[in-house]
């Protein structure tokens, strides 16, 4: 396992960049190619402030650092000819960007439908796998400009205890872990659609550098059931 360096990518990224025309170009090119495979996404609202004008410097590094990311492996999928919709395929690719892997078990727990997410430990996200953008209506700006718990709705006791189970996987983030959350509807927030989906939490696991957490790997498996509130 190499050494995980997510610090140091987005601290890469320069600060000349951390404007929203760099912003919304970069997110444009990420929703062309996620257009050669088959998902159309806008890329922000053109009526809408920008969500990443109200981020910090630091935040808004990140957020170029995922589109980097993200564009760089989604555009290396198609080049070569690979799935993009394989996982295993698209996440090594991912932690050869970082410098990086998780914990070995997890690949056998990881199945081609699974959403995969991947965050700092600050809740700022650092990937998102295909399965995102094909299933949810957010834009780029909404998706990755918000903590999970602000462009989502879930009921509150399931946040809480969704909190509660990640800050005590953070204490001990060694061994791939099943979430014990159990299934639940997620809303999206201020989106077009408001879509409503069912989601079963499944696996947290970590990447670490030095001994300490430098990311965390959640999976689950989410379907689409309902729009504004209410089931279809």
């Amino acid at each position: 396992m190499t050494t995980a360096n997510t610090k140091n990518y987005y601290e890469s990224i320069d600060n000349f960049r951390c404007n929203e025309y760099e912003f919304k170009k970069t997110a444009m090119e990420f929703c062309e190619a996620l257009k050669v495979v088959g998902i159309h996404t806008l890329p922000f609202h053109s009526s809408y402030d920008l969500h990443f004008s109200k981020r910090s410097k630091k935040d808004q590094k990140k957020i170029l650092a995922y589109l980097d990311i993200s564009l760089s492996v989604l555009n290396e999928c198609i080049m070569s000819g690979e799935d993009a919709f394989d996982n295993r395929v698209l996440l090594w690719r991912v932690f050869k960007k970082i410098g990086g892997a998780p914990q070995d078990d997890l690949f056998d727990k990881i199945g081609d439908d699974d959403l995969v997410e991947i965050y700092f430990p600050d809740h700022t996200p650092l990937f998102r796998n295909l399965k995102f953008y094909r299933e949810f209506s957010y834009t780029v700006d909404e998706a990755l400009c918000q903590t999970w718990y602000q462009f989502c709705r879930r009921d509150l006791v399931v946040t809480l205890k969704t909190m509660r189970f990640a800050l005590n996987f953070m204490k001990d983030s060694r061994h791939t872990k099943a979430w014990t959350i159990p299934p639940h509807y997620v809303d999206e927030r201020g989106t077009a659609m408001e879509y409503r989906a069912l989601m079963i939490q499944k696996y947290l696991s970590g990447i670490h550098s030095g001994g300490e957490l430098k990311a965390i790997i959640s999976t689950s498996d989410v379907t689409i059931v309902g729009a504004k509130r209410k089931l279809f």
